[in-house]
């Protein structure tokens, strides 16, 4: 007996739209799955002028870029731009001209953006650090923080506090090194002030409130902690946690275990040899059942797949001996992935981001990659397919969002949301908790005989550091009959 009717949603893309859906008693099954060989996508050519240092996903399947630049798809627009699927700026977006750059981008719930920099000013109107868009592009007039100071890395709690890190000097007056809080509304939490003694060049939430900082400093808070850091929610040190990297820590990723992946210029861990890219308990305590890559020199970029692997780009020309300029993709082991092919970038790149749809995007500053003229700016076709499907239990109140290939990891629990209106407004259902293979939402409060639409959002982290948050999504419509419901799930389609 056929119990779920899924409804047709025409705002999804033609690729959803079209694809193929098979129904077997009360089971509706659809998986996106796009497998190709690892090339160039030659149509995406955005082509900015100047260094790509921030890259994050929108959920439509487009992308923010942030960087250095002062013109993108042949349009006068500095330091920050959103592109579409096709690599062009959609009509309708307001350029917001940055004196002088952008290093990290975060969409933001509500759709505004928070950017980090060496800012000045935009549009001619001050503003210090960091900076917050509406959607469109146009400034934020309401959030004016005074940073002093370049920010490399923002990160939005759970409670709407902003963290900003970086090479600071001050916060609306207030002496801060190097790290800060600030309230949502942009001020000062003066109750946090790890006194960070040099830049702090990535940070990464975890899951439970406490914060990872990697950078050039080699004190906190007037105790000595070398390069990387585990900070309490309140800025105080976790003297527990000590990895010891006897160089600097430019980039951070959290795996879904809670294990703790650093690139940076290391070639020791204590006492270890691990050649710019390593992976740590979620005590601290090395991982050695990941081998050292022996990357030939700097990590400053890292971007998990859903399957484990990740991909890591920086200075390097070769991995584990084998050439690999500037990219290259590491098994969960440590090992290379030796399917991933050398894309040969004749410069540096900065700049990672996976896309829902498993295409990579990699900015840096480059002038040809993969023997294609794309400057600083592509996206790539990986061979392996990404895979996601959206399950909901045959009584409508429990949701799974399942993902695998090469699918991007998410760097937070996903927001679960819930329409009856179409999608005017939405309704939040909470955060989904981690199960094997995915998030899962339970107790969700049935509907029966309206139709409506679920939808899950989570952050994927990015760009140079990790420290850019872009965001992709999972949704379908529902309508649930007035029957006896049987046990299991059925599967709905992504957006």
């Amino acid at each position: 007996m056929d119990i779920l009717k899924p409804l047709c949603n025409p705002s999804l893309p033609t690729r959803v739209r079209s694809a193929l859906f098979s129904l077997t008693g009360a089971a509706l099954a659809f998986t996106l799955s796009l497998a190709q060989a690892q090339s160039i996508d030659t149509g995406f050519q955005p082509q900015p002028d100047n260094q790509v240092w921030a890259v994050a996903n929108h959920v439509d399947g487009g992308l923010w870029s942030g960087g250095f630049f002062r013109n993108i798809d042949g349009l006068p627009q500095g330091g920050i731009a959103r592109l579409g699927v096709d690599g062009h700026i959609p009509d309708g977006f307001a350029a917001s001209v940055f004196y002088n750059s952008a290093w990290s981008v975060s969409l933001l719930e509500d759709g505004k953006v928070l950017v980090g920099g060496d800012i000045q000013q935009i549009n001619g109107v001050p503003r210090h650090g960091v900076a917050r868009l509406n959607a469109d592009g146009t400034l934020d007039l309401s959030f004016a923080p005074q940073v002093i100071g370049r920010v490399y890395a923002t990160a939005v709690q759970a409670d709407g506090r902003i963290l900003v890190a970086g090479h600071l000097d001050a916060v609306a007056g207030s002496s801060r090194g190097n790290l800060a809080r600030l309230n949502a509304d942009g001020s000062l939490d003066a109750a946090f002030d790890p006194q960070v003694d040099d830049w702090v060049e990535a940070l990464a939430l975890q899951p439970d409130g406490k914060l990872l900082i990697g950078g050039y400093f080699q004190n906190v808070g007037g105790v000595e902690r070398r390069y990387f850091a585990r900070l309490d929610a309140n800025g105080s040190l976790d003297t527990a946690f000590n990895p010891r990297p006897n160089h600097h820590v430019l980039a951070i990723a959290l795996q879904p275990d809670e294990r703790i992946v650093i690139g940076g210029e290391f070639t020791l861990i204590g006492s270890t040899p691990y050649h710019s890219l390593a992976r740590l308990e979620p005590n601290g305590s090395l991982d050695t059942t990941f081998q050292d890559p022996k990357l030939q020199s700097w990590t400053d970029s890292m971007v998990l797949q859903a399957d484990g692997k990740l991909l890591v780009a920086g200075g390097f020309n070769a991995v584990d001996g084998m050439p690999r300029a500037g990219l290259a993709r590491i098994n969960a082991n440590g090992s290379l992935d030796t399917g991933f092919a050398d894309l040969g970038a004749d410069h540096y790149i900065d700049a990672l981001t996976l896309q829902a749809d498993g295409h990579l995007m990699v900015g840096g500053r480059y002038s040809q990659i993969g023997g294609t003229p794309i400057k600083r700016l592509a996206r790539v076709a990986l061979a392996e397919p990404a895979e996601q499907t959206q399950q909901v239990d045959a009584a409508g109140t429990r949701v799974r969002w399942m993902r695998a290939g090469s699918s991007p990891e998410l760097g937070a629990p996903p927001i679960l949301y819930r329409s009856t209106d179409a999608g005017a407004t939405w309704t939040t259902l909470g955060a989904m908790g981690r199960i094997a293979g995915g998030w899962e939402k339970a107790g969700i409060p049935p509907l029966v005989d309206e139709p409506y639409i679920l939808r899950a959002e989570g952050l994927v982290p990015g760009g140079l550091g990790g420290n850019s948050q872009g965001r992709v999504g999972t949704q379908a419509e529902y309508l649930f009959a007035d029957l006896l419901f049987a046990d299991g799930f059925e599967e709905g389609s992504r957006f």
